[in-house]
């Protein structure tokens, strides 16, 4: 899910930045790697997903046999990847298959076969290499293709928060150019965001989530070059949310606009969830840009 690895770059370089940890930044980039192999489209937005099944069998894509691994790999690489990936009852998955499941770091492994660090992890970069060309030919997962703005708004923030931590101007531009996909495709003259875009067109009014999620990403694009034109652009859509997402007496903005009137009653979103809800960031979007442009009601 984009969701989950939006998020998790976003945690990882803080980790990293908290810890010195240098596996959390390994971790980081590899998702970033992934992202730009299998989820980033030619028009520099994100896809939604990638299906757990292909050929409808769970998970086949991604697991392994053994002797599979063992016909890839030289015998002393085999054993390497046996100890370090757990292809023993922790990996076991089913029916004779295994997944690659890491428990120890490599650190801990060289240690264990009295080895030098850094030519395991050679070793490792290159069982890796080796076992993605072979992966490669398989029957790949369906992809969910379609453009959603808020979870892409969430990569967006996911990468420019890994990009200001590690000063990583590719992270950078690939999140600029993202929101700019955002900003030009899924929004009209008004400003208004549109929640979905596939198939060269944008449907769907935006919800509550798409424009805090893209408020947030904007503010977080700024504070890595500090670019005023995203402060503005945040400020602006902010506008349009206190204007078009009526507020309760409690203070809580409604899930979806006052245009639209499908629903029987208006939802307000106060959980989070796989995600967090619209709210809770609204108000910390409130809060910085109230601050920062001087306007204490946002506050």
């Amino acid at each position: 899910m984009l969701y989950d690895n939006a998020q998790l770059m976003s945690l990882y370089a803080e980790a990293w930045q908290q810890s010195g940890i240098e596996e959390y930044k390994k971790v980081c980039y590899q998702c970033f790697h992934f992202l730009k192999r299998e989820m980033l489209s030619d028009k520099n937005y994100f896809f939604s997903a990638l299906d757990a099944d292909s050929e409808g069998v769970e998970g086949k894509f991604y697991i392994w046999k053994p002797e599979e691994i063992k016909d890839i790999l030289s015998d002393t690489e085999y054993k390497i990847a046996v100890n370090y990936f757990n292809i023993n009852k922790t990996g076991y998955f089913e029916d004779g298959n295994y997944i690659l499941l890491r428990k120890k770091s490599i650190k801990a492994l060289a240690d264990e076969l009295n080895s030098n660090e850094k030519e395991l992890e050679s070793t490792i970069e290159l069982i890796r290499e080796k076992l993605l060309a072979e992966r490669n030919k398989r029957v790949r997962p369906g992809l969910d293709d379609k453009m959603l703005v808020s979870w892409n708004a969430m990569m967006v923030r996911g990468l420019a928060d890994a990009s200001r931590v590690f000063e990583d101007q590719e992270m950078y531009l690939t999140a600029a150019r993202c929101m700019n996909f955002i900003l030009t495709e899924c929004s009209d003259e008004t400003g208004k965001l549109f929640h979905s875009w596939k198939d060269g067109k944008a449907s769907i009014d935006g919800f509550l989530e798409d424009y805090a999620f893209t408020i947030d990403a904007l503010i977080a694009l700024y504070s890595f070059g500090f670019k005023e034109d995203y402060l503005l652009q945040a400020r602006d859509l902010t506008f349009k949310v206190l204007g078009d997402f009526g507020r309760t007496e409690s203070g809580f903005m409604y899930f979806t606009p006052d245009s639209v009137n499908e629903w029987v009653s208006r939802q307000i979103e106060t959980s989070d969830n796989v995600q967090p809800a619209s709210n809770s960031v609204m108000a910390r979007n409130l809060h910085f840009l109230g601050t920062v442009f001087g306007m204490p009601a946002w506050i």
